[in-house]
């Protein structure tokens, strides 16, 4: 059970961290990773955590108070204000507030207080029963975790970037991960009669998903961009073309790919050689695409024109389009399962504690 990570299905159509601010901040920091656009994606979003656009309609939310002091909720003694209700949702409009107009995080106000109030009661839930199982983390599983923590977070951005960006102060964070750590440990201990699957039940789920074991066909790259501007007349746009051949000529003749992609290269990449890692087909505007997985592998390849400039690719690696086998995903699809069955146990452990609360909504009479 070690390593677990336990997701609940707090709503009928929404997955939520167990605790939603330190797992959710990681969310949003990692969805905001960098972003080679002068390589030529099709898309450079990452739908890395559901927008509100995605959770669950509610039947009916009652406005919330004006008075912060107001009573929301009281579970079993403790008092949920409409302040800490609002604190939670001005935190959760900061997280998409660059992925959402302004007048759409508004329609979803409502929405969002609804869900912070049911965070609230979860986490007020979680954090009791933690305390009345008396559980406790070590300092070193602490700085283990942080470790990991910050292992995660995308090239350049730091601790501080990811809680300016999540609306968290270093106090939050450091409780955060207390709890996170102590509710994983009660979580585990209440699933640990969960067992292993079954060779049938894997063989099952096989058959039942085989289009989750399809692999697309992908390609590995690297290229070199000459970049042409929008201001670029014809006679600048000709020189930049000349350029990229004479760069595509030296490679030819043996020249060293990672050196020249250092060099002259306008892409990002270049920091690592024009290395563009793998993409399948989609990912790439189209005369890009169709250079790179028509060319030999390790060939140069003839400039490339597309709406960025010019390219000069050579593909290091080509896998055609197939599907893994039941011996090749049985050690994936255990621990597929296994997971699933213990979300499912964790789920019925808090419906339990639901269920032996005192919950009341002073504010809903």
């Amino acid at each position: 059970m070690k390593g677990t990570v336990f997701m609940l299905r707090i709503t009928s159509k929404i997955s939520l961290p167990v605790v939603a601010g330190l797992t959710m901040a990681a969310a949003v920091a990692l969805s905001s990773g960098c972003k080679e656009k002068t390589a030529a994606p099709a898309s450079d979003k990452t739908p890395a955590m559901s927008e509100p656009s995605a959770m669950p309609p509610v039947a009916s939310v009652s406005a919330m108070p004006t008075d912060p002091a107001a009573v929301i909720a009281i579970v079993d003694g403790e008092k949920i204000t409409a302040g800490s209700v609002n604190e939670e949702v001005s935190k959760m409009m900061n997280r998409f507030g660059n992925r959402m107009p302004p007048e759409r995080l508004a329609q979803m106000r409502d929405q969002m207080a609804e869900q912070a109030k049911e965070n609230l009661i979860l986490r007020t839930l979680l954090t009791n029963q933690v305390k009345k199982e008396n559980v406790t983390v070590t300092p070193e599983e602490i700085a283990t975790a942080i470790d990991q923590f910050k292992q995660s977070l995308p090239e350049g951005m730091t601790m501080d970037d990811l809680m300016k960006q999540a609306g968290m102060t270093q106090e939050e964070f450091d409780k955060n991960i207390v709890l996170d750590l102590s509710v994983n440990k009660l979580l585990t201990k209440a699933t640990e009669a969960v067992v292993q699957p079954t060779d049938e039940q894997i063989k099952t789920f096989y058959e039942e998903n085989k289009e989750r074991f399809a692999e697309p066909e992908t390609v590995s790259a690297r290229h070199i961009l000459i970049a042409v501007e929008p201001t670029d007349d014809e006679a600048a746009k000709a020189a930049k073309k000349v350029q990229a051949e004479e760069i595509q000529k030296q490679l030819a003749a043996g020249a060293d790919f990672a050196a020249l992609a250092s060099e002259k290269s306008d892409c990002p990449s270049k920091a690592k050689g024009g290395d563009l890692g793998t993409f399948n087909r989609g990912q790439m505007v189209k005369p890009f695409e169709d250079a790179a997985f028509g060319q030999e592998i390790n060939a140069i390849g003839p400039v490339v024109e597309t709406q960025f400039g010019y390219h000069i690719i050579q593909v290091t690696d080509h896998k055609q389009a197939g599907t893994n086998t039941l011996d090749d995903m049985k050690e994936r699809i255990s621990k597929i399962i296994l997971s699933q069955d213990r979300q499912k146990a964790a789920q019925t452990y808090i419906e339990g504690l639901k269920e032996k609360a005192s919950i009341s909504y002073p504010e809903a009479k």
